[in-house]
């Protein structure tokens, strides 16, 4: 895939992303989807964490400046603390956030020449190589089917 297929994706995933949760009432953000938490402007914050930190990288070529209960390899650990940063955030200014979240990854993508977007971003010590592809692709259209699941069943709690 190249740099502007990449974008492509990025958009048409994130507007189906978008107009699922746009299924979801408004009262209905606040249901838990799991039994320990975590409600559609948890899940929301959460996806928005990921698309804000690709760009990050993608900008800097490094990894972005977080707060240092984020900075870990452990994703449950880095999830939970993320969960503990935003959850007395408003469903408001959570939603106020998503459409810059996507926007700043895809201006990342946009400001990469063709040639920077082909080369491995990093290299970890184990030789694994991230590209510009697999990391939005981890943090977008590989990440919102993970949550789907969620969505739907707070929608379908939102209803009952």
């Amino acid at each position: 895939m190249n740099r502007l297929e990449t974008i492509e994706k990025v958009r048409q995933s994130r507007a189906e992303w978008d107009a699922l949760v746009a299924t979801v009432p408004e009262d209905a953000w606040q249901i838990d989807a799991w039994e320990n938490g975590w409600n559609l402007r948890d899940i929301t914050a959460h996806i928005q964490f990921y698309e804000w930190w690709t760009g990050e990288f993608i900008r800097k070529g490094d990894w972005p400046e977080v707060d240092s209960s984020l900075d870990t390899f452990d994703q449950d650990a880095r999830n939970a603390a993320l969960y503990e940063l935003n959850k007395d955030r408003s469903t408001a200014d959570v939603r106020s956030d998503a459409p810059r979240s996507v926007a700043g990854l895809i201006d990342a993508l946009e400001q990469m020449t063709d040639e920077q977007y082909a080369r491995p971003l990093l290299t970890l010590p184990n030789g694994d190589e991230w590209t510009a592809e697999s990391m939005v692709a981890s943090g977008t259209w590989n990440h919102y089917p993970m949550h789907v699941a969620d969505v739907e069943s707070i929608r379908v709690k939102g209803e009952g």
